[in-house]
């Protein structure tokens, strides 16, 4: 792809920056490249000089000498207009003139006399030399200009050495224009004004030159502060936590941090930026407001999409140009400040953690004289939305987008005090509420590690394209006669695979206009299915010579009728039941059943890829099938291994040595059960489904040209399949009932096990969940949308153990190896399981080799130590009817972290009480409660004992959860 490397020109709303010092453009008619321009903004925000009613300032256009008298008076906060007076002075000015009041002050004070005739000429238009005048008595220094000459070259000499003139150069009789009125005005603000002395009659008057006494500060009380804007509401520079609210920043100035009321400006969109700031106390002289802000000096600033950024790292930039495709890069200064959406991020870890190449994005480095020493990265993720819980405000998404394995985005809009969320559709603000099914939404949020307040940018579209694709060039495709780029959370994904010319559908656009998403019409493009049945029959039990189909794109079973002629392998059968023998045919061949594992009373099933017309009748079907030579499969079968192993920080399967395949975002999982006719266990996989280290059963269908898998199909492990899960272990607190997209769901809301966070779930059916009660310790599976699958296994339910119903003898898996009886934990609940390789067992021939691994175990506390060794004794023996056996008595001794979480569950308490969570603390009271008043401890005398569930972790107690 060609990419355009661009230069920004204006401030606008999105942050972007000027090539030259900021300003914030008042007037359509004024440009950024206009000499008058900082003249112009700098007093419009001052309140000096006013446009048109139609928004136009009118630079070229001239100005009255009443127009100017008033600009003066309101320089020196004396302007009243819209009143009359008595007497106004001047024959030619009417006592209700608009602007007589400002007429007359003006000439109480010196600053105009008229033409000496009685006539001041309102109406005329004031020329160059007067305006200089006017200014020039304004400051005071009509003295000084009479001892240069006078009239006027005295005046427009002390103009000049006062450095009025400058930018505002013209002929001096002519008549001056806004633009060089503005200009001259804006020269004047800063200069020290004269003061007239000895003025008693008879005396000589003096004067004496004000040092730092200007219009500005004395007449307007107004400040001019320069410095860099340290922290707005988000973020601060300092990675210290920002301590200024909304509508504040912080400018540093020398060297100490100031706050400033932003007001109308941008200001908060300066951060990092040294600035130039007009501030004014309010009215309550407490807090200073900025009324204009501006860049110092020039500034450099480039935009770089992030599709055109080949690479990033600390000291460089690389892009393509677009002018030869020639590679070229800019360098970064070591010191270079991080802004990562919005929030300032420390400039190493981004880098470390690929913050710096944004999927979706901007870019944007900024020079403001010593090198490119800022960066703001802008970086976006396309999600689809499925489904939206609007109660829990959680949105659930189709994860083909979801690159980083996302099923649902939560928006903690309740959470005011840790979160600022911000909903953007079409520009402007909207609820949360308004995220749709089938919308595309573009999420922007901050990292963790950013210190404050986190911020989460949702962009909402719900803008579609219809029609057939005409074209495609360029990583470009045309629709009809419009053109659209794809969004790159859309490239390397199989969607995008399957885009071809005079394809139709449904073209999803996401906030920036790409196209984010797509759904094509039948009859255009192969499908992807494996066949559930063959041979259907309708309702009156006729043949129909259907086949029924798990799809690929849909994610349904769908059912087929065969079209007049259907092609199978590149043969047309018109008889349909032959065509049914043909597919069962070759799901039975045993060289092709070598390759996979055998299903169970099903015929016909299979992966295939097939093409059905406007009427959905099947046209054409591909299947895996050896045939006279390999290449002329219409799929390439590959290996079937039953204990394929997955490696996920390589993504490959290896079983033993040698690597069976290798899996990316591109590969297309069929999750296929044993018995083929059980249509509720199909399912489609994304290779972020795969856990580490865990063994799974896969056939290669088809390789890609990259190497990688093209077609996995995932068979129904032997292993027990509550172990394949991403899920935390919960315990549960209440169900509740909730509405989602107008059905009624039940939400399992408890405590991670591990942490004591509060979590929640929704069932994807309220079956799943019917049996769960307070107290009961579940590990479960989840559904593409994050909910709740058929998948719930229950570690422990807490009041059968409160009933004296434990666990005896338990094993989950095969133990042949393990004939150290004394050490073998035989009330072991659950599993063992790798810290970092969750999703596997991993068996021990006892607890004291835990290393590095957890595990659940129900056990009974004999003792515990509180004075320093923080420990806890428990045996995993079982009491007998007269107590508890000495001979099998085996006590196991762990330290207890300060971070270790207590559970209590005591049936005997209300509901609303039975169970209690308690994180650990730094003394030692969790502790002592454990050991001495909360459990019961070892007394081989008595058969009753409270329970305690704990989890171990590397020989160290994490867990605690006692059941009376």
């Amino acid at each position: 792809m060609k990419i355009t490397k661009r230069i920004i020109g204006v401030l606008l709303t999105l942050t972007m920056v000027l090539s030259s010092s900021v300003f914030a453009l008042t007037f359509p008619d004024v440009s950024e490249k206009d000499t008058n321009q900082e003249a112009i903004d700098v007093l419009s925000s001052l309140g000096i000089i006013k446009g048109y009613e139609d928004g136009q300032f009118k630079p070229d256009k001239g100005v009255t000498r009443a127009e100017l008298t008033s600009l003066l008076m309101r320089m020196l906060n004396l302007s009243i207009t819209g009143t009359s007076v008595a007497d106004s002075g001047y024959t030619d000015v009417a006592n209700n003139h608009w602007a007589v009041y400002d007429i007359k002050t003006a000439s109480a004070m010196e600053i105009i006399k008229g033409y000496g005739d009685g006539r001041f000429g309102p109406e005329d238009s004031v020329t160059y030399e007067q305006a200089v005048k006017m200014i020039v008595c304004t400051l005071g220094y009509e003295y000084a200009a009479v001892e240069q000459g006078g009239w006027p070259s005295g005046y427009i000499m002390v103009a000049k050495n006062l450095k009025l003139l400058d930018k505002a150069s013209m002929a001096q009789t002519e008549p001056a224009p806004r633009k060089i009125i503005a200009q001259l005005l804006f020269n004047s603000l800063e200069v020290d004004l004269m003061d007239k002395k000895n003025t008693a009659e008879g005396q000589e008057p003096s004067y004496e030159i004000l040092k730092g006494t200007n219009v500005m500060n004395h007449y307007m009380k107004m400040e001019k502060v320069e410095g860099r804007v340290s922290s707005n509401y988000s973020t601060k520079l300092d990675n210290n936590e920002s301590d200024v609210n909304a509508g504040e920043v912080e400018i540093d100035i020398d060297g100490y941090d100031q706050k400033f009321k932003t007001g109308t400006t941008n200001a908060e969109d300066l951060l990092g930026y040294n600035v130039i700031a007009y501030v004014q106390y309010d009215e309550t002289k407490t807090n200073k407001v900025i009324k204009h802000i501006a860049t110092r000096g020039k500034i450099e600033t480039e935009v770089f999409d992030a599709t055109e950024i080949i690479d990033f790292t600390s000291s460089k930039l690389t892009y393509e140009r677009e002018d030869d495709d020639k590679t070229e890069s800019v360098n970064i200064e070591s010191d270079a400040v991080i802004i990562y959406n919005g929030k300032y991020i420390d400039k190493e870890y981004a880098f470390k953690n690929n913050f710096t190449e944004p999927m979706i994005g901007t870019v944007t480095l900024v020079d403001s004289g010593a090198g490119f020493d800022f960066i703001k990265i802008e970086s976006y993720k396309n999600y689809l939305v499925k489904t939206v819980d609007s109660s829990a405000y959680e949105i659930y998404v189709d994860n083909t987008l979801a690159k980083d394995g996302a099923t649902k985005v939560s928006v903690p809009i309740k959470d005011r005090l840790h979160y600022d969320i911000k909903i953007l559709k079409n520009n402007e603000e909207v609820g949360f509420t308004t995220i749709r099914k089938g919308n595309i939404i573009s999420v922007k949020s901050t990292d963790a590690s950013q210190v404050g307040i986190q911020l989460i940018e949702i962009l909402v579209s719900d803008k579609k394209q219809s029609g057939k694709i005409t074209g495609i060039h360029d990583e470009k495709i045309k629709i009809e006669s419009e053109q659209y780029e794809l969004s790159e959370s859309l490239k390397g994904t199989s969607i995008e695979s399957s885009i071809i010319n005079n394809a139709s559908g449904t073209y999803y656009l996401d906030s920036f206009g790409k196209i984010a998403y797509i759904e094509f019409n039948t009859g255009d493009t192969y499908k992807y299915g494996y066949i559930v049945k063959t041979g259907l029959s309708n309702n009156a039990g006729e043949y129909t010579g259907a086949v029924k189909i798990y799809d690929y794109s849909s994610k349904t079973h769908k059912n087929y009728k065969f079209h007049t002629k259907v092609m199978i392998d590149g043969k047309s059968y018109s008889d349909h039941e032959a065509a049914i023998d043909r597919l069962n045919e070759i799901a039975s061949d045993p060289k092709l059943l070598a390759q996979r594992k055998e299903d169970v009373n099903v015929e016909g099933s299979q992966p295939v890829k097939y093409l059905y017309n406007s009427s959905g009748d099947i046209t054409e079907i591909n299947t895996v099938y050896f045939a006279s030579t390999e290449t002329d499969a219409a799929f390439v079968p590959g290996v079937y291994d039953e204990e394929a192993e997955y490696n996920s920080s390589n993504k490959y399967f290896k079983s033993g040595s040698k690597t069976i395949a290798t899996v990316d975002s591109k590969t297309i999982i069929f999750s296929v059960p044993n018995n083929r006719s059980e249509s509720n266990k199909y399912s489609i996989k994304s290779y972020s489904y795969f856990r580490n280290y865990t063994p799974y059963a896969i056939q290669v269908v088809e390789t890609a040209s990259s190497g990688n898998a093209a077609i996995i199909i995932l068979y129904e492990s032997d292993y027990d399949s509550t172990v394949h899960y991403s899920s935390p272990t919960v315990v549960v607190s209440e169900k509740k009932s909730v509405m989602v997209d107008g059905i009624s769901r039940t939400k399992v809301v408890g405590y991670n096990f591990i942490n004591g966070n509060e979590v929640e779930y929704i069932a994807e059916n309220n079956d799943y969940v019917e049996d769960l009660t307070k107290g009961d310790v579940i590990k479960f599976g989840v559904n593409s949308d994050g909910q709740i699958n058929e998948n719930v296994h229950i570690l422990l339910k807490a009041d059968e153990v409160a009933a004296g119903n434990v666990p005896e003898n338990k094993k989950t898996y095969s133990l042949e190896f393990l004939t150290d009886k004394d050490n073998y934990p035989i009330r072991k609940v659950v599993y063992n399981e790798l810290l970092k390789q969750s999703s596997r067992y991993v068996l021990t021939p006892s607890l004291s080799s835990l290393s590095g691994q957890y595990g659940f175990f129900l056990g009974t506390v004999m003792s515990s130590i509180t004075d320093g060794a923080r420990s806890i004794a428990f045996t995993d023996a079982i009491p007998t009817d007269s107590g508890f056996n000495a001979e099998e008595v085996v006590s196991y001794t762990f330290s207890v972290p300060d971070t270790t979480v207590f559970y209590e569950y005591n049936s005997n308490e209300a509901s609303s009480n039975m169970l209690k969570v308690t994180k650990g603390t730094s003394d030692d009271t969790n502790v002592a409660d454990v050991g001495t008043t909360s459990i019961k401890t070892y007394d081989t005398s008595k058969e009753d004992c409270d329970n305690v569930f704990i989890l171990i972790v590397e020989d160290k107690l994490r867990v605690v959860y006692l059941i009376k």
